[in-house]
């Protein structure tokens, strides 16, 4: 069943991302360190250990199982090293719109015109009208190719944005791409009146332990690649909103179990929890049953279960499956042909869940 996903998943991820390098390593040693219940740590090493392609290209694999690390794997990597996670950014934009949302600095409905006056000149009137919950769903009505044609890393990449004139009628098909996110960074720092970065550390990273120090500066598409947090910038310096977060493998674990446990983490509620309900389940439909798109999250069923799952390219994932109170998050390096998040939920289904009490 979940191969199912790689049909439309896959052809989306791999066109409009931006591309990166290979490394192909040889076969890992055995993973490191130290979190391992039961036979799962052992077995996801020998799993990794015999698998050929993308899955010897796996930095990290941790599991989570009701709010407990059970397995936490490294395969020529350590717990202290970050890595970029691509389009799982997407998801974390989405929490932060939803924190400004209950912070009652937006309101989902809104639209761009609303929330963006001193450049509402600059849009034409469909674009005046596309909504931030149209913006989350990817049904704002810009296309990837629309999108792809211009160069994050220039000034004036929102500018140029808000000048598209959505090509689709808003509302009504997904059409994945990185312009919509950037535009709710761009409604980020104007609603709240701070880089999104600085909003995020206060509202979020801080909260979920997310240590965002020593930060290195970058542009989008150039990559940082040195270990530490980032968060890479348009031409302009605002943070990317489709990609550009350099985050552990226990960082993207942290941010699974937000979602999980309903949008309160450490006892302190950062979302509300009517958000995380409408970012982690359908909201508009794709062309493949069963399977649909939250708030900048990927609605996957795994093993006939309800789940959901923030996704970057090369491998990258948070899934949270709430009826087994489990968080898997995987991160890989940059392989070709890509680890395909089909065939990391097979994994899950056929490894991780048998071995769970």
């Amino acid at each position: 069943m979940a191969r199912r996903l790689s049909a439309v998943l896959l052809v989306i991820l791999l066109t409009v991302l931006p591309a990166c390098g290979t490394r192909k390593p040889g076969p890992p040693p055995t993973g490191s360190p130290t979190h391992s219940s039961s036979d799962l740590g052992s077995a996801l090493d020998q799993f990794v250990g015999t698998s050929t392609g993308p899955w010897l290209n796996t930095r990290a694999v941790l599991v989570s199982h009701r709010g407990e690390l059970v397995a936490e794997r490294y395969y020529f990597s350590e717990p202290e090293e970050r890595a970029d996670v691509f389009s799982v950014t997407k998801s974390v934009i989405a929490t932060l719109i939803g924190i400004a949302a209950g912070d009652g600095l937006l309101s989902l409905d809104q639209t761009l015109g609303e929330l963006l006056p001193r450049q509402r000149s600059l849009m034409s009137p469909p674009t005046r009208r596309v909504t931030v919950r149209q913006l989350l769903t990817m049904t704002s009505g810009h296309t990837p190719e629309q999108v792809d044609r211009i160069d994050p890393g220039r000034p004036g990449y929102v500018a140029a944005l808000l000048e598209l004139t959505p090509e689709r009628s808003p509302g009504q098909e997904v059409n994945y791409n990185d312009g919509g996110p950037h535009l709710l960074a761009a409604v980020l720092r104007e609603r709240t009146g701070m880089s999104p970065l600085a909003y995020a550390r206060e509202r979020l990273f801080e909260p979920l332990g997310i240590d965002t120090e020593p930060a290195t500066r970058g542009l989008l598409l150039s990559g940082a690649g040195n270990g530490d947090f980032a968060w890479l910038t348009d031409g302009d310096g605002l943070v990317g909103g489709g990609y550009g977060l350099q985050l552990t493998a226990r960082d993207l674990v942290a941010v699974g179990e937000l979602y999980r446990e309903g949008g309160v983490r450490g006892g302190r509620r950062l979302l509300e929890d009517d958000f995380v309900t409408l970012a982690t389940s359908r909201q508009a439909d794709l062309p493949v049953e069963d399977y649909g798109y939250g708030y900048l999250w990927w609605v996957t069923p795994v093993a006939g279960l309800d789940a959901y799952s923030a996704v970057g390219r090369f491998g990258q994932l948070v899934l949270v499956v709430p009826a087994r109170e489990l968080v898997v998050a995987i991160s890989t390096r940059p392989s070709d042909p890509p680890l395909e998040p089909a065939d990391q939920l097979a994994m899950v289904e056929e490894l991780v869940l048998p071995r769970l009490p």
